[in-house]
């Protein structure tokens, strides 16, 4: 649940986390020697503030309690073990706890001893799509919290369409069972001064506007990388509901089931400047999403029916974000392309815009355009 670094995939010139630090002259903790660099980013970036969020935690403990008593379970990306040692003391007769990083394996086993849980958890160092198991093997209940900013980040509708196939009973309850991906069109001045050239407030009236050439609105983007928590973003306004851009069923999804390319219809519920798409996702405990855990910036009438709701806050997961121009906004032909600077989209209250999604071969990442709809017919 805490990790997905994969030691093959950091390839066999992964460097050491001393390695830099010994070449600059600098000293490294003997505990810290041998370990991945990419793996202490990871850990101390993110893992954390996971680890201690209440919600996420409430969520899968909830989730579990009614699924694991006397059950086989399969905890599939276990980082840290937390989410198998939640089986196992919810009443698991036998977790099997899958982990692909070394690092993480060895901190996993130390963490199930501390909790004297090691006679019902078992750490097997693999990816789950490289290990097999006999009939009696079977995991009766599968559990996995491998959730990045996007819901598909981290492949995760590939390793549970797998080990539901492979390494777990027929009908066997996997949480989280399923979950959506959605979208917003927000408004934010901190956004954009920290995004785009100011141009009515440059330095000294020096026009340093050509830097917005270089401006990218074609990926997508933690906004911790500005240095943003858009849930405590004071000038953050929505300028659309939520839009649903695909949700999938854990149980029987396949990577094909998220589309390639689509396209909804919006409107706009204020007048202003849509600095960014910002994206989503919210999970559900069972098929009757009892409890849901979701990274929205509210919630909104789609959850209502849910029993209990937990909206996460915390940095580690945040969301993710797309920043917009006008794509169809009139210019200069006669101009260079690679010298045209985007055009801000401005929207009216009311107006009815085109929103087209596309995702990547893997599924794993998006992209949005935004243009304008015109009055429907």
């Amino acid at each position: 649940d805490d990790d997905d670094d994969d030691d093959e995939a950091a390839g066999p010139q992964s460097s050491r986390f001393e390695e830099s630090l010994l070449e600059q002259g600098l000293q490294c903790p003997a505990r810290l020697l041998g370990r991945s660099s990419a793996l202490m980013q990871e850990v101390n970036l993110w893992h954390y503030s996971m680890i201690n969020d209440h919600k996420r935690s409430m969520f899968y403990w909830t989730a579990l309690q009614s699924q694991v008593q006397g059950k086989r379970v399969l905890d599939v990306g276990s980082g840290s073990g937390l989410l198998a040692m939640m089986a196992a003391k919810l009443g698991a007769c036998s977790v099997t706890a899958l982990e692909a990083n070394s690092d993480m394996v060895e901190t996993a086993d130390i963490n199930i001893r501390r909790n004297s849980l090691e006679d019902t958890v078992k750490v097997i160092h693999a990816l789950s799509t490289d290990i097999e198991c006999t009939e009696d093997q079977l995991a009766e209940v599968i559990v996995s919290e491998t959730l990045g900013t996007l819901l598909n980040g981290e492949s995760t509708i590939d390793y549970l369409a797998d080990a539901r196939r492979r390494l777990a009973v027929p009908n066997a309850p996997i949480i989280p069972a399923g979950g959506a991906q959605y979208c917003v069109l927000a408004m934010s001045p901190t956004i954009a001064r920290l995004t785009a050239v100011e141009s009515s407030d440059t330095c000294h009236g020096l026009d340093l506007g050509a830097m917005d050439i270089l401006r990218d609105t074609a990926t997508t983007f933690s906004p911790c990388c500005l240095g943003l928590n858009l849930q405590s973003l004071q000038d953050l306004i929505l300028l659309s509901p939520k839009i649903k851009l695909f949700e999938l069923d854990f149980t029987c999804s396949d990577r094909e089931d998220i589309p390639a390319e689509s396209e909804f219809y919006v409107e706009a519920v204020s007048d202003g400047v849509v600095d960014a798409v910002i994206f989503s996702w919210e999970v559900w405990s069972d098929p009757l999403r009892t409890v849901t855990l979701a990274t929205h910036l509210q919630h909104g009438k789609h959850d209502s029916n849910a029993q209990k709701s937990f909206l996460l806050d915390a940095a580690h997961f945040s969301q993710c974000m797309q920043l917009v121009e006008d794509v169809d906004a009139a210019v200069d032909e006669s101009m260079d392309p690679k010298g045209r600077q985007p055009v801000p989209f401005m929207v009216k209250s009311g107006e009815r815009l085109l929103l087209r999604a596309r995702h990547n071969l893997s599924r794993t990442d998006l992209q949005v355009s935004l243009h304008r709809a015109g009055p429907s017919a």
